[in-house]
């Protein structure tokens, strides 16, 4: 059973390390094709956005399918339906995540800044354009595009081999495909809780709702107020009251800080009560809990995907350091 195992892990992280190393390899052609098209001291907003996700999402995710789909997907023991109750609740979890992923990632930025390190420049880059795209991309396509890789393509394949093994590999991945200090804490937490919504209930479109609640609060709501605080000293009082878009801004925040911190507080409290109430089910080759992790992450699809992720990380933390 064990060889199976880590045959399949194997089988697994090679489609990943292929979906990452086929998309980093089509950016960089498409990044010198489009950028030497237009003008590159004013590129328009769209090249980025063009360069970076056509790659990803019409090349390289279609190849990742062929890979994935080699591997057996196993039934699900039980599934659930999930009602809107219990979807909120799992909501308000992932909030929670959310936020307290997000205030380890800037203690561990305030770290970094010691070394003159940005860690957070992935995502100034990807909210810093007013392009049409942004919404389209990271809150519709990414969320729809993530859970079925995620989710459905990954927990479907590996969940015989134990429910948790399945879901905290699965929040893992998730959080080191994204190559980068300032999201890979909260992404594991809201992985892990999307991980189990899918797990117990079978149905993505649970997880990809959640997905793109927050991802469009993150990068369409809060960035469109922050837009209308720009050129305006929010610590001048005066400046701020002779601005109706600035007002407008500040109340805008203040309402959207107030909802996610609602919901974190929320999902923390279910976190408390409802912590030893989780379960998964027995699965058919369930693996034993001495050598889990070996069996995982030491063959060789897993370690290359760990390998290319740790050098986005590098290119991640370079960036920072050049930026």
């Amino acid at each position: 059973m064990e060889r199976t195992a880590k045959q399949t892990f194997s089988a697994v992280g090679l489609a990943f390390f292929i979906y990452i190393a086929v998309s980093f390899v089509l950016q960089m052609i498409f990044s010198t094709v489009v950028y030497s098209l237009v003008d590159v001291n004013n590129p328009p907003s769209w090249a980025m956005w063009v360069s970076t996700f056509v790659p990803m999402y019409c090349i390289a995710f279609p190849i990742f399918i062929l890979l994935i789909k080699r591997v057996p997907a196993e039934p699900f023991v039980e599934t659930r339906t999930l009602n809107f109750p219990n979807w909120l609740r799992f909501f308000t979890l992932t909030t929670f995540g959310m936020v307290a992923g997000s205030l380890v990632a800037s203690f561990v930025g305030r770290i970094f800044e010691r070394f003159n390190i940005n860690t957070n420049v992935t995502m100034e880059t990807l909210t810093s354009t007013n392009s049409a795209l942004a919404p389209i991309v990271l809150a519709i396509l990414a969320p729809i595009v993530e859970e079925f890789i995620f989710r459905k393509f990954l927990i479907d394949r590996i969940h015989v081999y134990g429910g948790k093994v399945a879901v905290i590999t699965s929040a893992a991945m998730f959080a080191l495909f994204h190559g980068n200090f300032s999201q890979v804490f909260y992404t594991f937490l809201m992985g892990l809780v999307w991980g189990y919504v899918y797990y117990k209930t079978g149905k993505v479109i649970y997880t990809i709702i959640m997905h793109m609640l927050v991802n469009f609060g993150g990068s369409v709501v809060s960035v469109y107020f922050l837009n209308k605080l720009n050129g305006v000293d929010t610590s001048d009082i005066e400046a701020l009251l002779a601005s109706p878009d600035a007002m407008a801004g500040v109340a805008g925040i203040i309402i959207y800080v107030f909802i996610v911190y609602g919901l974190a507080i929320a999902g923390l409290i279910c976190l408390i009560l409802g912590f030893k109430k989780r379960s998964y089910s027995q699965e058919r080759l369930e693996l034993p809990e001495e050598g889990k992790v070996a069996t995982v992450c030491l063959n060789v699809g897993m370690i290359l995907f760990l390998l290319i992720c740790a050098f986005e990380f590098v290119l991640s933390i370079a960036s920072g350091f050049l930026g």
